[in-house]
């Protein structure tokens, strides 16, 4: 029996709206390709202007003492911070040779190790007397470059002390004093460097020895005025030379813009924290490189109020970055909130930083007895100092902390 009139109806009636589903999922899908590649091209132009940026910045700088001479400071770095790597081993002994009480079996352990890993020094020195202070990244890996680590800047920190430990003459202490500036001068450069964990590490580097127990302890005493004053005159010029705001988002969004194009699996999410639990699987696959796309294009329009903040005093730096902040997470991308706090983490470590190197420099010229300019009240909160015999003490509190979190201080001892 022929199949009836309504029978064939339907089956035309379901093979058309077939066709026309499997229609408009293909135009769907072609669609999301064109979007797709579009937002590819937009990080791909996004990261070339960003690259071109980086490399046209001028990074040269004089030397903190001495001469400055032509050439390259980083492949010198690289030995220094090698051989800092592999005193890494006698993390024990260094801890033990630091203290300023040493048994005498402790005090033997300074010259051990200077001849062992004292010639990080002389890569540090060579260095930090060239111009060209340009920190050589990889960037070409985005998230996956090998970056400096700061427990070796502190180790070629550890060794400038222990060289200043053993010196028996005021020629030794201002030669040790000398390496001391010379690490800091290597923070400095890594504090300039575009790239938010590298400008941390370099502003340790520049501080560490304000938070050092040994340099702002009983050393000072023990030292001859020639090696403090040595000591000082570089400090104002690593002060000076230390700008108030930082230089790192748009190295930050030139390593992740750098990662979606080298790493297709990064498009999926993969391996970026925050982004891998707030996108699902399917969502990642169809849009994630338009959100990184906008993501790029909403931080590189907010850079410049960025850095217009950070010249502002503490409360109201603080006040337009949460403005900043608000207006970000306002689009909804959830790459850009999970990053939205990143201007205000670099600014307080650009402040403390700041603060610390102006706080040892006002300390150490109250030590001496000589003039200078009061110490930087980055937050716009006042600073304290107090002298009592031979110890000075610096104090001033981060607005919106509490407890001992909140209060930046740096006792200089006799």
């Amino acid at each position: 029996m022929p199949p009836s009139r309504s029978r064939t109806s339907r089956r035309r009636a379901f093979a058309i709206a077939t066709a026309v589903f499997t229609l408009s999922f293909a135009g769907v899908g072609i669609t999301i390709d064109r979007r797709n590649d579009e937002a590819q091209r937009r990080i791909e132009a996004h990261l070339e202007r960003l690259r071109t940026e980086r490399e046209a910045r001028d990074f040269a700088r004089p030397a903190v003492w001495g001469q400055t001479l032509d050439g390259a400071a980083w492949p010198h770095y690289e030995e220094a911070l090698a051989i800092a790597d592999r005193a890494s081993e006698r993390r024990q002994d260094f801890i033990a040779a630091q203290l300023v009480q040493a048994s005498p079996e402790e005090a033997a352990l300074r010259d051990e190790l200077l001849a062992e890993f004292g010639d990080a020094l002389d890569h540090v020195r060579a260095g930090a007397h060239l111009r060209d202070a340009t920190v050589e990244l990889d960037w070409n890996r985005g998230v996956g470059m090998r970056i400096p680590k700061l427990s070796n800047t502190r180790t070629l920190y550890e060794l400038a002390l222990l060289k200043l430990l053993v010196a028996g003459t005021v020629e030794e202490e201002i030669d040790a004093v000398r390496s001391l500036l010379d690490v800091q001068q290597l923070g400095r450069d890594l504090a300039h460097t575009p790239l938010l964990i590298c400008e941390m590490i370099g502003l340790d580097a520049l501080v560490v020895p304000a938070l050092s127990p040994h340099l702002a302890g009983a050393l000072p005493g023990r030292i001859s005025r020639e090696a403090k004053e040595e000591w000082l005159a570089g400090l104002r010029v690593l002060e000076g030379a230390v700008e108030p705001g930082s230089v790192a988002l748009s190295g930050e969004l030139e390593t992740f813009a750098q990662t979606f194009v080298t790493d297709r699996d990064a498009l999926r999410g993969e391996g970026l924290g925050p982004i891998d639990s707030r996108l699902v699987r399917w969502r990642e696959a169809l849009f994630l490189r338009a959100e990184v796309a906008e993501h790029l294009e909403l931080v590189s329009a907010a850079i410049p109020g960025i850095e217009n903040a950070y010249a502002l005093p503490g409360e109201d730096a603080q006040v337009r970055l949460e403005a900043i902040r608000g207006s970000l997470d306002a689009a909804k991308n959830r790459i850009t909130e999970a990053m939205s706090g990143a201007p205000r983490s670099a600014m307080f470590s650009r402040m403390s930083g700041r603060a610390r190197l102006s706080f040892l420099r006002r300390a150490l010229e109250l030590h001496l007895g000589v003039a200078g300019e009061d110490p930087l009240d980055v937050y716009g909160t006042g600073v304290s100092v107090e002298r009592s015999g031979g110890t000075v003490r610096i104090e001033t509190s981060i607005p919106g902390e509490t407890g001992s979190g909140g209060v930046l201080e740096l006792t200089l001892g006799s």
